[in-house]
Parts: C-alpha cells; sequence; structure tokens
C-alpha cells in the first residue's frame, strides 16, 4: 500500500483486523455492520468506496459468513483485492455464484486462526492463507521464511520477509483435530438450535440471525439483551470471568453480546467439544509417526479450489 490508499473493512471485530491495515500503512475505513448479523454490510461498502480504495476486508464474524456475492461483484467491478477475515469461521459457507463458497474460497485471499479458543484450535498460536492465484501463493510463501526462494537455493532471499513459519507440533496436532472437525461443527450447530428453542420463550432476547443461505458454524453464540447490563450481573453471579461486547455507535441498535472468559459450558458459548487430552493426542500422534522430535511438517498448500467444503479440504498438515 502507498500513502493515503485506503482499506474498507469492519468497526465491529478483533483488534488485530484494523491492526494489520496500519501495520502496512494503509488508511482504514470503517463501513457498518448489518444489525442482524453483525456482519459488514454490503451496501456500506459500496458507499465507502473511492479511487483511492485498494481492498476491502470482510470480516467473517462468530462463524457466520458475510453477505459476499454483493462484495465481490463491486470489487471485481473495481478491480479491489478482498481479503477474507475468517478467523471465526473455518467450515461456514454462504450463497455464492449459483452456489455455496466457503469462508476462505471466496476472495483475492483469506486469513484463518488457529488460536486454542478457535473452532479448529491448535495448542498454540498459529494460522493459514489461503489464495487461488498462483503467484499470490508463491510469495506468500516466500514472505513467511525471510523473502527466502528455496527454488533458487538455499540462503537466497529475494524480498524482506518475515519469520511465520506454523510450529511441528501445532501442524501435527491440527492434522489429528481437523478430522473431528466437521462433526464438532455438527454439535455447535445443535447446540445453538437448541438455544434458539430455548430463548425463543424470552421476549427481551434476540438470539443470532442465521439465514437460510448461510451455513453458520457458531464460533460463539452471541445474544442482544434489551436487560443486558442486569443479565450481565446476573450471569456474573453464576460464572465469573463474564464480559461483554458492545456494538459499534449507530450500528447495530441496542444491546450488545456477551460471551464467558474462560468458563466451559456456558450456553452462549455455543456447542462443548469432546476433550482430547494431551496424552490422547500424543497417543495419536505416535500411532501415525508424527512424535514431536520427528516432525516437520508444512502449515498449507496455499492454493485452493473454489466450492463447498474447499477452505478445509486443501488444509496440508501432513509431516514433509
Amino acid at each position: 500500500l502507498a500513502p493515503g490508499d485506503e482499506v474498507i473493512t469492519s468497526p465491529f471485530t478483533f483488534f488485530a483486523t484494523a491492526g494489520a491495515v496500519e501495520n502496512v500503512g494503509g488508511q482504514l475505513v470503517f463501513a457498518d455492520i448489518e444489525p442482524g448479523t453483525f456482519n459488514i454490510d454490503p451496501a456500506a461498502v459500496a458507499d465507502a468506496i473511492t479511487d483511492r480504495t485498494r481492498a476491502i476486508i470482510p470480516v467473517h464474524l462468530f462463524g457466520q459468513m458475510a453477505e459476499m456475492q454483493p462484495v465481490m461483484d463491486v470489487a471485481r467491478e473495481r478491480g479491489i483485492a478482498v481479503i477474507e477475515d475468517a478467523a471465526q469461521s473455518i467450515g461456514a459457507k454462504a450463497a455464492f455464484d449459483g452456489g455455496w463458497g466457503s469462508a476462505g474460497a471466496v476472495g483475492t485471499l483469506s486469513c484463518f486462526s488457529f488460536y486454542p479458543t478457535k473452532n479448529l484450535a491448535g495448542w498454540g498460536d498459529g494460522g493459514m492463507i489461503t489464495t487461488n492465484d498462483s503467484a499470490l501463493a508463491d510469495r506468500l510463501r516466500r514472505l513467511r521464511v525471510h523473502g527466502e526462494n528455496y527454488a533458487s537455493g538455499r540462503y537466497v532471499h529475494e524480498e524482506v520477509g518475515i519469520n511465520s513459519r506454523l510450529d511441528a507440533i501445532q501442524a501435527a496436532v491440527l492434522h489429528v483435530k481437523l478430522r473431528h472437525l466437521p462433526g464438532w461443527t455438527e454439535m455447535r450447530r445443535a447446540r445453538a438450535a437448541y438455544y434458539d428453542k430455548e430463548f425463543n420463550e424470552v421476549a427481551d432476547v434476540t438470539t443470532p440471525a442465521a439465514p437460510p443461505d448461510r451455513f453458520h458454524v457458531y464460533s460463539l453464540y452471541t445474544i442482544r439483551a434489551q436487560r443486558r447490563d442486569e443479565l450481565k450481573a446476573h450471569l456474573g453471579e453464576q460464572a465469573p470471568g463474564l464480559r461483554r461486547r458492545r456494538l459499534p455507535r449507530g450500528g447495530a441498535g441496542v444491546g450488545g453480546g456477551i460471551e464467558p472468559a474462560g468458563v466451559s459450558g456456558v450456553a452462549v458459548r455455543g456447542a462443548r467439544k469432546r476433550k482430547i487430552s494431551n496424552r490422547n493426542v500424543l497417543r495419536l500422534l505416535s500411532r501415525r509417526g508424527l512424535t514431536p522430535n520427528k516432525t516437520r511438517s508444512t502449515l498449507v498448500s496455499v492454493t485452493r479450489e473454489q466450492g463447498a467444503g474447499a477452505a478445509t479440504g486443501t488444509a496440508s498438515l501432513k509431516p514433509t
């Protein structure tokens, strides 16, 4: 990005979305969110585009994809890159181009997180980038190892990059857990359906919007409450550590999401995963010859195909 180049994104997201733009010298432009899904409003995106707009970052918040069709249509027309923030939405889908598009399989490139609180979680920090652009994929591979181009020989650095390799133990753990993701997703969706049914009897609570053209994976089950502060105080007595999310001003009306901090099994957190202990993971790794001191793994094959399931289907977490 050059000085003055603009990047449009949502004001209702984790700090890192906006921080990434600031770190490369871009000018942040916030577009308002939809009141139902909390995702970026395509109409607001279109209104925010100027001749200086270089990228759009839709955030697939809480496990649900933003409405990508109108965003991609205007981006294609204007030649603007689209970077999906899919940190919370691995496995999510939405109607796109006459079929279904997966989170991570729609934009110019997409970013996933394997932070321990995510639906597909490692034992520590980690992430994945996906793209259909082979030239961009090659550059991303270089940038993650200080700009080194292995095709040109070892220690041949074509540009200044960063150290962004995934730890071998994280790749090994994710390789084991990846096969469980569809089942965990269905558990989350079933639990969310149960919450919807139970909260339907409570007039002051609004449950998460889930349009029929979206496949929600419920990274978080975030409710809105008219008596928010009273509810927070009550739940705080029952589940210490609860915290509140605030909606952006002028955005989605009253209320705010409530989620537990470090408290498992609370309704607003979504489905509880079947626990896999460290000992069990190590046992599974050992059976596959993937003990930590023997494993050197690559995070991902950065290219992927369009279509449902693409985002999870191309993750290459096998040892190399």
